[in-house]
């Protein structure tokens, strides 16, 4: 459709630069297909013989995480990026990781682990940076749900089934499950009891 000679539009002169406003929707493009990509690999981890629950994208407190995935290797908070990595992103990772892993107490075996993930057509493969004050996982590649599934955690222990089967019924919706009065500690006894114990050794390792 024309523009209507009866309105008025801003000129050249005295119209917003385009430059800057358009490379952040550029930026903006690139993250969110990028996000998209990981979130596909991610949902592929449903179709493994060994539990694993994700969710994203999500916002933990103040924090946004591009997806949480949790399975027998332990915690995953998962970001997307692009073609480089901003130096404040690091302490975004530090702080929300120390506050992830407050919340599973102080008996807790076991790490959370934070991911930098930039998809690419090649095969995945991850690596630690050491470059900052707390390491981070970088994986590159078309397989992330290979890559979380075959991660090795640093402490030896891993998740057990039964602990994951309990965190999957406590993470429905309240509403549906017990009511908005009730807290999971009591609709789930065995939950809270499995929390004390956090992590068992699976027996083929």
């Amino acid at each position: 459709m024309s523009q209507q000679p009866d309105r008025k539009f801003v000129t050249t002169e005295g119209a917003p630069a385009v430059e800057p406003f358009a490379s952040i929707m550029e930026y903006a493009e690139r993250l969110g297909s990028r996000h998209l990509w990981m979130l596909q690999q991610l949902e592929r981890l449903r179709e493994r013989s060994d539990r694993w629950l994700t969710a994203g994208p999500a916002r933990i407190e103040h924090w946004h995480v591009g997806a949480i995935a949790v399975g027998p290797p332990g915690f995953f908070l998962i970001w997307p990026k692009t073609t480089r990595t901003e130096p404040a992103l690091w302490a975004t990772l530090r702080e929300c990781r120390a506050h992830v892993q407050g919340c599973l107490g102080e008996q807790s075996r076991t790490s959370v682990e934070v991911v930098v993930f930039s998809p690419s057509d090649e095969r995945g493969h991850m690596q630690r940076w050491m470059d900052t004050e707390d390491d981070v996982l970088t994986a590159h590649g078309n397989d992330l749900d290979r890559l979380l599934a075959e991660w090795e955690p640093v402490s030896g222990a891993y998740l057990s089934d039964q602990w994951l089967s309990a965190l999957e019924n406590a993470s429905q919706p309240r509403e549906s499950l017990y009511g908005p009065d009730k807290g999971a500690h009591q609709q789930f006894p065995l939950w809270s009891a499995a929390r004390a114990a956090m992590t068992v050794d699976r027996p083929d390792k």
